[in-house]
């Protein structure tokens, strides 16, 4: 959002074998820049939620798919 190093937002997946039918699916997303400290309380309520949902539902597919 605007000019680099104001506010940046990295979101990565990542997905570890566990074993023949397990995997571990772990998701992080990083801010940086000079408004993070402004936002930083909005962004941990706004951003969590939304992860929950979305690991609960990719949960539910992958589940499904077995």
């Amino acid at each position: 959002m605007g000019p680099r190093s104001i506010f940046d937002g990295q979101h990565t997946f990542t997905i570890t074998p566990l074993g023949s039918d397990r995997v571990l699916f772990t998701q992080r997303e990083d801010f940086t820049g000079v408004a993070v400290p402004s936002y930083q309380g909005h962004l941990h309520a706004d951003t969590l939620s939304q992860s929950r949902a979305m690991n609960a539902a990719l949960a539910r597919q992958a589940t499904r798919a077995t």
